[in-house]
């Protein structure tokens, strides 16, 4: 994957966004976050019938190895191939260690102003059981990740479920590295591509043309994953169980990927009459071309769970996210100043109908406290000042319960999980510490 070398950060109204590295222990132990006395003890995910296998700590021998048992095969022998279970508490990392690859996507997008095809540079995390050896990638060219390890075995599984997350405006495919590491630890498969043209290297202008390619870019990369050639490790290894989250323009990606309709004639109108302050958003949301995929919208049916992290497009949706039927949970922050939640935020889940949808509301979080941006730029004014400076909520407390819930909401719609990741979803069961943001369920 091509490496940038020059920090050029894009900061606008569709902007990308700040967590320290990921903490391998338990969640439950961290300073500030505990689980309340009155609820479960932190969930093992793992039923009764399995109690007999769970050490002090809630970890079976074979998950704690998450090698199917074959940690003691070293005769470099393939071990036999066991499927995928969750059954990991959601509070701590997995017990998975991390793999990183890249590979390209080239396809023909629609309502495109070039004959030229779209490439995009992909990342992908993945579980594998092999130890880290001390230098792993180096994200964007700038943060070095000892603790994963580039083009690792993959861990003995099979019916593996996906994560194809979708960066901010002017962001990077590895932007949320404490949210893409963490699944593959749990034993999920994460995509996340360069969204060409709209990364670091394109400029800091906001790119509106790519709220028409983005969609279409997901859409590409979910067929190439989802039909690996033979040779590939993860061919046949991955099963049609599959969520989506992005961050800003990644949000919007979210929405529009998994239902979303656009509100095309409230669009039109308000660029005519000039009632919408965001003229490069008109003269290019309002070409035939683009008006006319927008009526086409870009529902991709095989995505079963969405997590829009600080979205725009409360303007381009409106009513249209009356039409989401896949389960949402909408994440913002009240003090976020590239998309406010007067702007945004609110608009959007005031929109949006269904009782399963959830939205997790972090207080005195900024822009930038839903990916590592302040990890990676936080010496930056712009992004210092919404999400990393004095004032914001702990970026390492925030990275948990975003990791927590998202792991949650996931499970709780892919899979038959426990009644304690459920209480999670269901507002049930809350950490303490939970002055530090809002939960709330279903929208009415």
């Amino acid at each position: 994957m091509f490496r940038y070398t020059s920090l050029i950060l894009s900061l606008g109204l569709l902007a990308s966004a700040c967590v320290t590295d990921q903490d391998p222990g338990s969640d439950e132990n961290a300073p500030g976050f505990r689980w309340d006395a009155s609820t479960s003890p932190p969930d093992t995910g793992v039923s009764s019938t399995q109690d007999s296998q769970i050490s002090s700590d809630g970890t079976s021998d074979e998950a704690r190895r998450g090698d199917g048992g074959e940690a003691s095969r070293r005769d470099g022998a393939q071990p036999s191939l066991k499927p995928f279970e969750p059954t990991w508490g959601v509070t701590q990392s997995g017990p998975y260690e991390v793999g990183y690859r890249t590979f390209e996507v080239t396809y023909q997008a629609e309502a495109d102003d070039s004959d030229e095809p779209r490439t995009l540079d992909v990342s992908l995390w993945y579980p594998t059981t092999e130890d880290p050896e001390g230098r792993g990638p180096r994200y964007g060219g700038i943060k070095r990740r000892s603790r994963v390890e580039e083009e690792a075995r993959v861990a003995p599984l099979t019916s593996m479920p996906l994560l194809v997350f979708s960066h901010g405006n002017g962001g990077i495919a590895e932007q949320n590295y404490f949210q893409t590491e963490f699944f593959a630890s749990h034993g999920w498969v994460v995509v996340a591509p360069d969204h060409t043209g709209n990364t670091f290297a394109a400029g800091t202008d906001i790119n509106y043309q790519a709220g028409v390619y983005r969609p279409q870019d997901i859409e590409a990369v979910l067929d190439r994953v989802t039909a690996l050639p033979e040779d590939d490790p993860l061919h046949g290894r991955l099963s049609d169980r599959i969520a989506m989250s992005g961050h800003s323009f990644g949000g919007y990606t979210t929405l529009a990927n998994t239902g979303a309709d656009y509100a095309v004639q409230k669009l039109e109108k308000a660029c005519e009459k000039g009632n919408l302050n965001r003229q490069n958003l008109c003269e290019v949301y309002t070409q035939s071309d683009t008006i006319e995929a927008f009526e086409d919208g870009f529902l991709d049916e095989r995505i079963d769970v969405a997590i829009p992290q600080t979205p725009g497009g409360a303007a381009v949706f409106r009513e249209g996210l009356e039409q989401l039927e896949v389960p949402t949970l909408l994440m913002t922050g009240d003090k976020d100043r590239t998309l406010p939640n007067r702007i945004e935020g609110d608009r959007i889940w005031n929109f949006m109908k269904g009782e399963e949808h959830r939205r997790l509301n972090v207080l005195r979080g900024g822009h930038f406290t839903f990916s590592n941006m302040c990890d990676l730029f936080g010496s930056i004014d712009r992004v210092e000042k919404d999400g990393c400076g004095e004032g914001f909520v702990d970026p390492d407390l925030a990275q948990k319960v975003i990791n927590i819930y998202s792991l949650a909401f996931a499970r709780v719609h892919l899979f038959d999980a426990s009644s304690r990741t459920r209480a999670i979803v269901d507002g049930e069961r809350t950490p303490r510490g939970r002055e530090t943001f809002e939960y709330r369920v279903g929208a009415e």
